[in-house]
């Protein structure tokens, strides 16, 4: 073989992988997405997201952050979570919160519920992060809100897992608002 038939074997091999690689995750995707299909459909999935629905969103108006505010305000407040904020009292992480909130184009509900679990022991996040229940119940969150992650990059690895532990946390605080709110049964 010459050149230009070697060359042509390799582009072949390569294209050859790509759509194979292609077909595989094409494969895969489709029965992800069947899954969070299911789970958005499920009753606790519906149920978070009727709350999301209910909370509105973050527009930056201060009738919004009030609201914004109330909702972190009750989710800290019944947050099973230890509460570590360096000695500030959740009173005034509520009125920093307030202060602080920015417009955002999710939910109030799970914009507060991930400002909650930004207070929790950093040893209770790391448990929840590295504990296989909390992850499928993370997986079951992105199902719920498929562009958080890209709108919550991390710059490493290790803090990837971290926000894998807090978004399993946010799902225990937003059933927990779904319970509260008659969606759910206790």
């Amino acid at each position: 073989m010459d050149f230009w038939g070697v060359l042509l074997v390799i582009v072949g091999i390569v294209v050859g992988l790509w759509i194979l690689w292609k077909l595989i995750g094409g494969v895969a995707n489709l029965a992800l997405s069947g899954h969070d299909r299911r789970f958005r459909e499920s009753p606790i999935g519906a149920a978070i997201i009727r709350i999301g629905e209910q909370s509105g969103t973050n527009d930056g108006s201060p009738a919004a952050k009030a609201r914004a505010a109330a909702m972190f305000e009750d989710m800290l407040r019944h947050s099973p979570f230890t509460f570590d904020a360096d000695g500030i009292s959740k009173a005034e992480a509520v009125e920093g919160y307030e202060i602080a909130v920015r417009a955002s184009r999710f939910p109030i509900s799970v914009e507060a519920a991930y400002a909650v679990t930004g207070a929790a022991d950093y040893e209770e996040l790391l448990d929840w992060s590295q504990d296989k229940a909390a992850v499928a119940m993370a997986s079951a969150f992105v199902a719920l809100y498929p562009k958080w992650p890209t709108a919550h990059r991390t710059g490493s690895l290790e803090v990837a897992k971290l926000e894998r532990g807090r978004w399993a946390m946010m799902m225990v605080l937003l059933e927990g608002r779904a319970q509260r709110e008659g969606l759910l049964a206790a």
